[in-house]
């Protein structure tokens, strides 16, 4: 019967002449794509210089040895995906029942990708599905010697430009477990070849890489030994042999081993907790411990690997932590000294932990009100940006904190730079966290018919980013939304949540859909 339909309805459209009779023939060959009728039109279609692609794909989709023509045509019509949606397009591969030998096709340039993340991810596909069929005597061997040769060439690759392709390499010999591929290749010193797990001119992070790293931890310890942390660096201008547990930190809990040796690590090198990733990890491993506050508070200090960073976030939360907060606050007066106020403003982990953590306490205020007079007397103030707005977004009384959002936001937008947009951000989220006014004044702020689309995607953002949206806030975007999308040219805003320039219907969907912004 299908056949007979298919059939039937193809011939009323031999020759389709107009846009229904092109949306008729692509439905049916979508309806009844197994049926001899609609294989040979599709065939036809392919042929055209216009095809109805989405049409062939939904209707091929479940069938490799029919898509991979309609694939074809794709690649060649359309431009390479983003790069969002080629990683999240291996992350539903990776794990996919689906035909094997069509997946590999797909993901086979992995040395290729154009972005540094998305490479390690399509090795991940790639080397899942090479080894499922090479375990079930369905590969060629042929096709696993090519595989391996191409493992061993991109992980020597020399020069910072091959990093990247180093981390994808290591993933596709972690999953087969071929480590033994590595075992002679050498940098062009003629030391063992190394895995840069960073990178000296970027703050990305491949936590995919790092992932599989803890996974096989074991494996990895078991064929390089006592070798293994000079196969792993953190930095590869370092001679250190430590600089990889900046990075291992990250993913110290997905193995228990992993996890032991940075805890021996740690305990034979206490410099390693001036790694602010080190010392995250070692505030959560041993919360509520009663050396835990000294060891923060002297990571509070100034050094030359910005541990100031995380020190004063983490003792900022310290029922987080199982500590008492009263002890806290003692301690960071005491690492403060007696000048804990005034202009110009201490700069210290000490004061920046009171301005993020304790905003009533008297230091905090005493700087705060130093610094009006200041700016009063003089109509301008010097302070470094990591210090005021964590300070400003402490004191600031909640009946001007949107002005003062706004104040700020319009500064940092008329200087072009995105530097400050994590402190600032950080500081205006803590403050909407734990004062529901300055939530409730900035709800009122999104929905007022006087705040111009730009604006209010701005400040939801950061909103947002706090707790979730409210439903009449989230009316309200969804309205703005749509005033947009109608616009020829939609407006453009600065994202300080995300540091990046983004038009305003993006910014408004992703966080309607995301409902919180993050």
């Amino acid at each position: 019967m299908a056949e007979q339909i298919a059939r039937v309805c193809l011939e009323a459209v031999q020759e389709p002449a107009n846009e229904y009779e092109f949306t008729a023939e692509a439905a049916v060959v979508a309806a009844l794509p197994a049926t001899a009728s609609a294989r040979d039109r599709a065939a036809s279609m392919l042929r055209r210089a216009q095809a109805p692609l989405g049409s062939l794909l939904a209707g091929y989709g479940s069938e490799p040895s029919a898509l991979e023509p309609v694939l074809d045509r794709v690649r060649a019509a359309h431009p390479v995906l983003p790069t969002a949606a080629r990683l999240h397009l291996c992350t539903l591969l990776r794990d996919h029942p689906g035909d094997s030998t069509l997946i590999r096709k797909l993901t086979a340039q992995w040395p290729n990708e154009p972005h540094d993340l998305i490479r390690p991810a399509a090795s991940a596909v790639f080397h899942t599905h090479l080894l499922r069929d090479h375990d079930r005597g369905a590969l060629p061997e042929l096709e696993w010697q090519q595989a391996q040769s191409v493992l061993r060439d991109t992980a020597s690759g020399l020069g910072h430009n091959n990093w990247a392709r180093r981390r994808a390499a290591w993933v596709g010999i972690l999953l087969t477990g071929q480590l033994g591929l590595l075992d002679d290749l050498v940098e062009h010193d003629g030391r063992p070849i190394r895995l840069p797990l960073g990178e000296f001119i970027s703050t990305d992070l491949d936590l995919l890489v790092l992932g599989e790293i803890a996974d096989h931890w074991p494996a990895l310890r078991a064929h390089f030994g006592d070798t293994l942390l000079t196969r792993l660096t953190g930095d590869m201008l370092s001679p250190a042999t430590d600089t990889a547990w900046e990075y291992l930190a990250l993913v110290a809990d997905r193995h228990p081993q992993l996890a032991q040796e940075l805890t021996a690590a740690v305990d034979q090198q206490p410099h390693l907790l001036t790694h602010d990733t080190v010392l995250a990890w070692y505030a959560h491993t041993h919360r509520g411990e009663p050396h835990l506050l000294r060891t923060l508070i002297d990571n509070l200090r100034p050094s030359d690997t910005g541990s100031r960073e995380v020190a004063p976030l983490l003792l900022a939360d310290p029922l987080v932590l199982g500590l008492d907060p009263a002890s806290v606050q003692r301690a960071l007066h005491t690492e403060l000294g007696p000048r804990h106020s005034g202009y110009p403003l201490p700069a210290s982990g000490a004061f920046l932990a009171l301005a993020a953590g304790f905003p009533d306490d008297t230091a905090v205020v005493g700087a705060w009100e130093a610094l009006q007079r200041e700016r009063d007397l003089h109509g301008h103030v010097e302070v470094d940006v990591s210090v005021y707005y964590p300070l400003a977004y402490a004191a600031v009384e909640t009946a001007g904190f949107v002005d003062q959002v706004a104040h700020d936001s319009a500064w940092i937008c008329s200087h072009f730079t995105k530097d400050v947009d994590p402190p600032f951000a950080q500081a205006v989220i803590r403050r909407l966290e734990r004062d529901p006014e300055a939530r409730a004044q900035a709800d009122a702020t999104i929905a007022s018919a006087d705040t111009s689309d730009a604006q209010a995607a701005q400040l939801a953002s950061l909103r947002s980013a706090a707790s979730t949206l409210s439903p009449d806030v989230a009316d309200n975007l969804r309205q703005r939304l749509h005033r947009q999308q109608g616009f020829q040219l939609p407006d453009a805003v600065h994202d300080f949540v995300t540091a990046t320039d983004v038009s305003v219907p993006a910014l408004l969907l992703r966080m309607l859909q995301s409902g919180t912004g993050r």
